[in-house]
């Protein structure tokens, strides 16, 4: 049992000494007497380390000895022995690097890039995490097999990684929005591959970062490599990207620089003097510097991509009146960079179908020189 000391114990048994009167120093052998415990006063428990929920444990090196048990350590795998110069995978999780790759360790089939001009020597169970690659090593059984990707070495390194581990949703992220062009490769790779959630979490992350115009313009320069020519199907990545970008600028940049008003708009029968006017009047809407600005920017995208943001049905336009203006601003402005290009020049075109208009956008032709036949009119008079 533990006795618990009253708080005014050495004012009992010690007396005040005063040494200046000439009092001598305590014996040291006399003790006093031990108090008598009280039927008052609690006594404390002993204090034990118990640990407790949700409290933060010290660092492993400064933890008391024998508190907690260390952990197990791993276990250790076991290499079969079949394989020359312990050649040997471990299915355990161990991931070997580009450059152990490289020097032949772990690998049981060698492929080579025809566009980066090197061999890899790398491991069919791995490269069957690939729907293509698993149906041509069954298929061809192969000793080396040849791979058409046209990306570069990193992009490469970093889809094969892949098939070794997965890619996490921080560095799908962190390659999106840091290199754009490696991970606008690595789409290109993954169709190839048939890696389909690898695709869809890119585009997904692409799309995520896709909020400036100078993104825009990278996806679009990265893309331009792998744009089919006339008589190829285009790539499906290829039109998700092309259709994420077409959206942003339709919508995101024409709002982030404010080039349309959306809330002025005559609705029609308004008199005007004698005339009556239907539809906006460019009057009390007069355009803007964002007007301009994204006119400049349509004007500088691609012809394919150019047309379909000037005939997307989701431009913030008021009608096609303001839609006509609109496209025969930048067609002015694309004109003159196809002069200089030695390309065909654009022009706008509206169509009156079952009370609808609508805005095409087509080639310009030029004018032939003709000849006016008489015998094809009826030239009788009644």
């Amino acid at each position: 049992m533990v006795q618990i000391l009253p708080n005014n114990y050495n004012n009992e048994h010690y007396k005040q000494l005063n040494f200046m009167n000439g009092d001598n120093y305590p014996i040291q052998n006399s003790l006093p007497p031990l108090p008598i415990v009280q039927q008052h006063q609690q006594q404390m428990p002993i204090p034990m380390p118990v640990p407790m929920i949700n409290h933060l444990m010290p660092h492993p090196h400064h933890q008391p000895p024998g508190f907690f048990h260390p952990p197990l350590p791993p276990p250790q795998p076991i290499y079969p022995n079949d394989q020359p110069n312990q050649q040997y995978m471990d299915y355990g999780g161990f991931v070997p690097s580009m450059r152990i790759m490289q020097q032949g360790y772990y690998s049981d089939i060698t492929v080579y890039i025809p566009t980066l001009q090197k061999s890899y020597a790398l491991n069919k169970a791995f490269l069957s995490r690939s729907p293509v690659l698993y149906q041509r090593i069954i298929e061809e059984q192969p000793s080396t097999l040849e791979l058409d990707l046209y990306v570069l070495p990193e992009t490469f390194h970093t889809i094969i990684g892949h098939l070794y581990r997965p890619l996490s949703p921080q560095e799908i992220l962190f390659l999106a929005n840091e290199k754009p062009q490696i991970a606008i490769e690595l789409l290109e790779a993954s169709e190839e591959l048939g890696l389909e959630p690898l695709l869809d979490a890119m585009l997904i992350a692409l799309n995520r970062n896709l909020n400036h115009i100078k993104v825009a313009m990278t996806y679009i320069e990265a893309m331009e490599p792998y744009q089919p020519l006339e008589e190829e199907e285009p790539r499906h990545w290829v039109e998700a990207l092309e259709e994420d970008v077409v959206s942003f600028m339709v919508r995101g940049l024409s709002t982030q620089l404010e080039a349309f008003f959306t809330s002025v708009k005559v609705s029609g029968d308004v008199t005007i003097g004698q005339e009556t006017a239907f539809g906006y009047m460019p009057t009390r809407t007069p355009p803007m510097r964002g007007f301009r600005d994204l006119a400049r920017a349509y004007a500088n995208l691609p012809q394919h991509l150019m047309i379909k943001c000037l005939e997307h049905p989701e431009l913030p336009v008021q009608d096609v009146i303001q839609r006509s203006y609109f496209v025969n601003e930048v067609l002015k402005l694309a004109n003159e960079i196809n002069i200089q290009r030695g390309r065909d020049t654009l022009m706008a075109v509206m169509k009156f179908e079952k009370g609808n208009v609508t805005l095409s956008i087509v080639k310009q032709t030029k004018l032939k020189k003709g000849r006016w036949d008489p015998s094809k009119y009826d030239m009788e008079i009644p």
